[in-house]
């Protein structure tokens, strides 16, 4: 997964542009990889606690703008979608809900299936 990945989900969900609407930037998804790469890090000069909590806000901007993005999406493709897509657009929201706080890498999956559900049923950049 990487922050293209991200931005599309967020701007499909919106259909909007880069900047279209909140957290519709790269900047966001690259902030937590920036924020996990820090938090193992010896040179990195900030103290351990800060790098922790650099890594909670910016997984949680993330985490906020993907769910947002995932019920936005649902609403725009629930007439169309088939049955198996908005059971597993319902089942990644409810992951995304339960996802233990900070596992990037289910938030990853969760990201990429989401693209490919929104994709399959038309919404894409605009």
């Amino acid at each position: 997964m990487d922050a293209m990945s991200y931005e599309t989900l967020i701007c499909a969900a919106h259909n909007c542009r880069r900047g279209g609407v909140a957290g519709a930037d790269t900047r966001f998804y690259n902030d937590l990889e920036m924020a996990e790469q820090r938090l193992t890090e010896k040179h990195w000069l900030k103290p351990q606690y800060q790098k922790e909590s650099d890594f909670v806000g910016a997984f949680v901007i993330v985490r906020h703008h993907v769910r947002v993005a995932l019920r936005e999406g649902l609403r725009k493709i629930e007439s169309r979608a088939t049955p198996q897509d908005i059971a597993k657009c319902e089942e990644i929201r409810v992951k995304l809900r339960s996802l233990p706080f900070l596992d990037k890498s289910e938030l990853d999956k969760i990201i990429d299936t989401a693209v490919e559900i929104f994709y399959r049923n038309g919404l894409r950049l605009s």
